[in-house]
Parts: structure tokens; sequence; C-alpha cells
């Protein structure tokens, strides 16, 4: 690092403003330092907060030509995460996706990248009339989790499509694995495509040897991270990085500058600024008492009958290059539930909030703010679940198949089209104009253009059954309807 990280320029400056300067305030927003906000909203949460919730002005700088301690903060990020650029994102790494493509991409232009990607590229696609160029990420025969793409596949629809305008890469995907992002991201570039990544899950990338390298070291132009899931950063919050060369700076802060709030939050920017100070002061140390603690968990946790959690032995230095050790992936479908049943079991029973649930596994989510403690109640919450459940290995657990429809339309041509409201149950064969997908993660069942089929209304009905939070259809009474195109 070659900057002085023990500044944090842009939260310093806020907390001066907000908290030591007792301004009056005649300008937005207009609770007016708190003044305005319900007593109990006050009491619930304190005082303090309200007052550094203002308005863009000379000594707190502008998100969307920064000149002062924005910029000077976002250099410290861009510095940190070892990239040329950096720009702070209020919208979450959504905007950051979005801004990616829509700074690559415009109408009709291709764009290669695995199916198993978030719903934010999807929207991307859609915004900038794209063509995308889907590959099959490699599952994992025995859970059915997605796991990275081979890069032997990437360069096939490279050579099948050279006048791609980017390829897109996962980096990590939901569960922790990365592909081999340099091997691919250099085929791209002879090929002179831009490489973009998703790094959304991965922002403490590169700050331990035990994690993957940032996507940004390994030939990326351009990747967003989620600073709010792994760096400590208030929810929303997101940073974009960007290198020189294939896409233009000024492409990029003009894309950005579309689709940014012109009113950003100075709770959710300031957050950023002081994680990065964290980050790149203590996370050496933390990450040093951390991940041992992990690492046992993880060994205690395949101990118990039935649990099997999924970790580097999978490696294959290719589909699975590498992988974070943070994001620990347990499977229970040996005792004949599926992770969907096991999520709700653990917050009803234990108080105990996982990521998230899939058909053979759940997901918990590590980073620098557990403790001992905290592992420890998740292991000994396993340890209790599985002493009050039979194995049931006869009892097979659903798999829910990543499929990739036929794509009749584009998804910008589907999503702006004529359609109409039908009943998911009498849509067979028709053309989808809206996406449909389980959340989180938020990989779509369908998107705007593709041919619905009845394996696609089958995953909907068992995912529905399941509990899951399911995006893009409309419940009416008891019946759920899909927007379609019109014939």
């Amino acid at each position: 690092m070659k900057n002085n990280h023990q500044k944090a320029p842009l939260y310093d400056a806020l907390i001066d403003y907000g908290l030591k300067s007792n301004p009056i305030a005649f300008d937005v927003p207009g609770h007016k330092l708190g003044n305005g906000i319900p007593k109990e909203f006050k009491d619930a949460v304190g005082a303090d907060i309200f007052k550094l919730d203002v308005n863009s002005m000379k000594e707190l700088d502008s998100l969307s030509n920064p000149i002062g301690v924005i910029k000077e903060a976002e250099a410290l990020a861009a510095d940190l995460f070892q990239a040329d650029h950096a720009f702070f994102l209020v919208n979450g790494s959504t905007s950051g996706v979005q801004n990616m493509i829509l700074s690559t991409c415009t109408d009709g232009d291709k764009i290669i990248l695995p199916r198993n990607i978030h719903k934010s590229a999807f929207n991307a696609i859609v915004l900038a009339g794209a063509v995308p160029i889907y590959i099959a990420p490699h599952i994992d025969e025995f859970s059915g989790v997605s796991m990275g793409v081979r890069s032997a596949d990437v360069i096939k629809a490279i050579d099948a499509h050279p006048d791609a305008k980017a390829v897109f890469l996962l980096h990590p995907t939901y569960f922790g694995y990365t592909s081999d992002f340099k091997t691919i991201a250099n085929y791209a570039h002879q090929h002179n495509m831009a490489v973009l990544a998703d790094q959304s899950h991965g922002s403490h990338f590169s700050l331990h040897n035990d994690f993957p390298q940032s996507a940004t070291v390994l030939g990326a132009d351009m990747a967003t991270i989620s600073m709010h899931k792994t760096g400590g950063s208030l929810t929303q919050s997101s940073i974009l990085l960007h290198n020189n060369g294939i896409i233009p700076y000024s492409r990029v802060r003009s894309t950005v500058n579309l689709f940014q709030t012109s009113s950003a939050s100075y709770l959710l920017l300031a957050s950023l600024d002081i994680a990065r100070k964290q980050l790149a002061l203590e996370s050496s140390s933390r990450f040093k008492t951390l991940l041992p603690l992990v690492k046992t968990t993880v060994q205690k946790l395949n101990n118990l009958p039935g649990i099997q959690v999924l970790s580097d032995h999978l490696l294959d230095n290719d589909a699975m290059h590498g992988f974070d050790i943070t994001k620990i992936t347990i499977d229970v479908s040996a005792y004949g539930m599926s992770g969907f049943k096991v999520y709700d079991y653990f917050k009803a029973r234990y108080n105990i909030q996982l990521e998230l649930g899939e058909s053979h596994v759940v997901l918990a989510v590590v980073s620098l703010g557990d403790t001992k403690t905290s592992l420890n109640a998740l292991y000994e919450a396993f340890k209790d679940f599985t002493s009050k459940h039979a194995l049931n290995p006869k009892k097979t657990v659903k798999h829910v198949k990543l499929r990739i429809p036929e794509m009749v339309f584009t998804p910008r041509h589907a999503f702006f089209a004529p359609s109409m409201l039908i009943a998911l149950s009498k849509s067979i064969d028709m053309i989808s104009a809206d996406s449909i997908m389980v959340y989180p993660p938020g990989i779509p069942l369908v998107v705007p253009g593709e041919k619905i089929t009845q394996a696609i209304i089958n995953d909907y009905a068992y995912l529905s059954k399941e509990g899951n939070i399911l995006i893009g259809a409309h419940q009416k009474d008891t019946n759920v309807y899909i927007k379609v195109l019109k014939p």
C-alpha cells in the first residue's frame, strides 16, 4: 500500500460537520439534523445518527464530481484494493454490476457470462440491450451447488463469439469458489474483450494469504465489491473498482453518474471510508486470529454424523480454482431435509440467522464481526440438531437444477414488448416477459425472452412449497401468474 491508511478523510469530515460544528440547517434533508424525526425513532437508535444524515456541501464534497474528501477517500480505497480507480456506491453492488455492464456493452453487443449470475446482471443486460452468451457453471454432483466456470468452456465461447465485448465472471460464487480467473482474463484480453468481475462476496480478497487474490490483481478491467457483505460497512454501500485499459475512465464516470442518486447518503459513504481504514490497518491481525477458529469449526462440523462441509477439498485448479474459507456451506441432505427447511429450523430453534438455504445445503457467512463465541454457537446448534434428528439417507432431497432455457428474444426486447399476465400453470411454451428467481441468492429460473417449460414450473412449485422468497411472479388469490409476451 502506497498511501497513509491511518486517514479516513470523508468519515472525519462528516463527524466534524455533524457532531462538532452544530450548524443551523437551512438545507435538506428536511428533518434538520434530527429535529424533525419522531421522538420514538430517536429514542430507539440515538439522536447523533441523524446529525450525520446530511446533504452534499463544499466541505463534504460531491459524489457525482468528487474533488475533495470523497476523492481522497476513493483514492485510498483504490490503493487498498489494488486498482487504478475506485467509485463509492450507495445502491449496493447491484449498481456496481450494472455500471460495469453498461460501461462496456450497448444495444446488440454480446457478453459472455455464467448462468448463475445475480439478478442485477440480468437487469443490466435489459438496460444495455446486450445479448447474453451463457456458460453453464460446474455443478458439484453431491450437493448440487453451482461452482465456477471451466476455463475451457469460456475459451470455447470466446472463440465462438469473437465479436463479444466482455466476459463477466463471479469471483467468488455465492458459496465461495472462484474460477481460474487469470487464465480466462488473459485469453479474453488477447481477443480485446473487457473482463468484468462480480466480487460482491469477496471484498476481503487479497487481504490475507488464505484468501483468493482480488480480481483486479488477476486482470479484471472492472470489479464490484460489496463492502457491506464482508468488509464492515453499512448495508447498501459498495465500491466499484476500475483499471485503466480497455474501458475508458470517462465512460465509467459518466455511467456511474447516470444511475447514482444525486442525494447520496453520507452515512453509507462514511461507512465505506472507515471500513476501508479498518481493513487496511487491522485485517491482517484479525484474520490471523479468526481463520484458525473457522478451520477448527469446519473440522468439528465435519465430525458430526451426516454433516459435510464443502471446502477446499473440492478444488480442481479450474472451475474450483480457489476457495474462501469464510463461506461455510453445510450439506444437510443426509437427514432427508432440504436446506430450506433447516434454514427455517435454525432461526426458530436456535435464533441463528443463516445466509441462505438451498436444496441440500445451508450457508453461514463468517466475517471480521465473528468471534469464537459466535462460531461455537454455530457448532453447538448443529451438534444439537444432529442429536435430535435421525439420519434418513433413503429420503431423497430434490435437486433444483440450474437450467439455461431457450432464448427466443433478447432480454431487452422481451422486457419492453407487449405482455400479459397468465397463470404460471398455463404458460408452458410461452415466452417470459419477466424474471422469476429465488432470493437469496437471486439466480433466475427464467428471464425475459426465454421459453417457459414444465420443468421451470415444477421448480417454482417446489421452491414455493419449501417457503422460499420468489421474485417476479404475481400472486392473485391462490394462483400464481407470470408476465408473458402477447401472441
